[in-house]
């Protein structure tokens, strides 16, 4: 096993399935399915942990229960603490991407325990067992090597960034997943387009995998077989589930992990991306749904916005994750963001067609005081009874997208300064919610939330890349971490549209331009970076890009702005903006050191 770093996380979800673990902990392997939860609301996986040792070194692997739902948030190779990610170890490969093929006879499930001319997985990374049972994905690979992916890493990250749809899959009759997934609808699918109405619970996120489970054979016989292997077995039975992806085709997958027998197998213990399958346009009849208290939605957003599904947009401090009380009935939702699933290729087209209903808001006071709390507490699966205080934690990934153009330009320039004498960068990193900070090509956009349904219609337009286009996504924020010999900074870009330049006449010319926006610099402690970064992508929405409207306490961090256009004595595009950013940031460097001097 190669050396092991340590890197920062900062969580705010605590698992009470850990929270009475002494010392630290390192999430390890997922194993069998172990009944139900004691509010049979979903699966209890067995999941291997090594403690951290007093001199860095892991102990001996153990095991916990965890809930399905929870397997998103304890990624393999995070560091825990009495509930709490405080950390990762920083060993594995990643995003690596792979190009593979979901058909049935071009890959198998295999196991170390029935397959024993299986490469020694172990001799690279320990499993608890040499002969595991536990099945995985082997996908062929080009020079004879091969892929090894989990099984059970699949159903947790593969099927769907809403937990609810693994968790409706595993415990639930075919007939019963359909009710929970969709609303009835007298439209059907045509050679052009599959129709799909959703439940309030489902995210339009989905709409290719659900749209696939109800119109496509193949994808129903896959989901069927998850419960089919679960659904007569008792509660204290160990099921070792075989999982197949959920469409056939050839496919791009981008996972975490590392390579074992001899560099000639390479086990992927996080699945972090996947393309979409081709196919017909999707598309959603959505009820979208009006708030009975009109006067509400226009003075929300400074206390806790809520969304289509009723969720809290603003997290509390703490959220005590819970699989032991189901929720109250009709309970507000909390919401709990694992790390990103990034849409790998071209995505299929999504039509919406919006159909309105009324529904009742949570009153703002109520909002004001949930998020008070220093802790709360948060169930999964359908609520039931009243006044336990317990709320739905809705567990979903978020996107990640490839950034292009004027910031392009800057991260190659502070790629190539960085560990140079010339400029004085020590290290250049791009930061997504899914793998924290990384060094590697190409950087990556963190895709903003879509706003509220009732926002202007501007703020809804600004908020995504290609606005006329049904099958637009949400416009990105590139992140930057830049450490100098005098200290760190963060410095956030805002990704541009191509529009055609004008004419003097006023027509359009066939020459394309950038968006232009200004750039953002913060000086603060990595705590704080973590809690102002959810500010900012929240207000930058509201302000359509304009930073400087944006208002952060300046008594707890220090921010400015700067701009991006071209210097006289420069040649290469972004130098100008480059020199102009780092200037400034020394500037913010400097009088941060005076205030902490005093």
């Amino acid at each position: 096993m190669p050396p092991i770093s340590r890197s920062s996380l900062f969580g705010t979800e605590r698992v009470a399935a850990l929270r009475k673990l002494r010392g630290e902990i390192v999430i390890w392997w997922y194993g069998p399915v172990a009944g139900l939860t004691s509010t049979r609301q979903s699966p209890n996986v067995i999941v291997f942990v090594r403690p951290v040792l007093t001199d860095g070194s892991l102990g001996d692997i153990f095991t916990v229960k965890v809930a399905l739902n929870f397997l998103g948030l304890l990624r393999i190779g995070t560091i825990w603490v009495e509930g709490v990610c405080v950390g990762e170890w920083a060993f594995l490969q990643k995003n690596m991407t792979f190009s593979v093929n979901f058909d049935l006879d071009s890959y198998e499930i295999v196991s170390p325990y029935d397959n024993p001319e299986l490469p020694n997985v172990s001799s690279g990374y320990p499993l608890p067992y040499s002969r595991d049972k536990n099945w995985m994905l082997r996908f062929p690979l080009q020079g004879g090597r091969q892929l090894l992916l989990p099984c059970m890493e699949f159903l947790a990250r593969g099927y769907g960034s809403n937990k609810l749809i693994s968790q409706t899959l595993s415990t639930l009759p075919w007939e019963d997943c359909l009710d929970r997934f969709f609303v009835p609808t007298e439209t059907g699918k045509t050679a052009e387009v599959w129709p799909i109405k959703l439940t309030e619970r489902m995210r339009e996120q989905d709409a290719v995998l659900l749209a696939h489970l109800l119109h496509d054979p193949y994808t129903q016989r896959a989901a069927k077989s998850i419960y089919g292997q679960l659904g007569s077995r008792n509660q204290g039975d160990l099921t070792f589930l075989k999982i197949l992806p959920w469409f056939e085709s050839q496919a791009r997958i981008r996972v975490n992990g590392l390579w074992v027998d001899r560099s000639n197998t390479f086990l992927a213990l996080r699945l972090s991306g996947m393309s979409d399958p081709q196919g017909v346009s999707v598309l959603i009849h959505r009820n979208t749904f009006i708030d009975e208290n009109p006067a509400l939605p226009d003075d929300t957003n400074d206390t806790g916005n809520l969304d289509r599904f009723g969720t809290l947009l603003v997290t509390p401090p703490i959220v005590d994750l819970t699989d032991q009380i189901e929720p109250d009935r009709k309970p507000p939702q909390i919401a709990v963001v694992e790390s990103g699933f990034a849409l790998l290729g071209h995505p299929r087209t999504i039509l919406t067609l919006p159909q309105y209903q009324r529904r009742q808001m949570w009153r703002k006071d109520k909002i004001a005081s949930e998020l008070a709390n220093e802790a709360h507490l948060a169930g999964i699966g359908e609520g039931e009874g009243a006044d336990k205080d317990v709320d739905e934690a809705d567990i979903h990934s978020t996107h990640a997208v490839l950034s292009a153009g004027v910031v392009f330009d800057l991260w190659n320039i502070f790629k190539e300064r960085s560990g140079q004498a010339e400029g004085g960068i020590l290290e250049a990193a791009y930061f997504t919610f899914e793998d924290g900070f990384q060094t590697d090509d190409p950087p990556l956009f963190i895709a903003l939330r879509k706003p509220h349904e009732n926002a202007e219609r501007k703020i809804l337009r600004w908020t995504q890349m290609f606005p006329d286009n049904p099958a637009s996504r949400m416009r990105g924020i590139l992140v930057l971490r830049l450490t100098l010999t005098e200290g760190i900074f963060y410095l956030f870009e805002i990704e541009r549209r191509f529009r055609h330049e004008e004419e003097e006449d006023g027509s359009l010319a066939e020459r394309f331009t950038e968006e232009a926006f200004k750039g953002f610099l913060m000086v603060a402690i990595e705590e704080q970076f973590h809690v102002w970064l959810s500010y900012f992508l929240d207000k930058v929405r509201e302000t359509q890009g304009v930073i400087k409207n944006i208002d952060f306490p300046q008594d707890q961090i220090l921010t400015t702005v700067f701009v991006h256009s071209s210097g006289d004595d420069t040649s290469r595009p972004g130098e100008y903006a480059v020199e102009n950013a780092l200037k400034k940031a020394r500037v913010l460097l400097a009088k941060m050191k005076s205030i902490e001097a005093g």
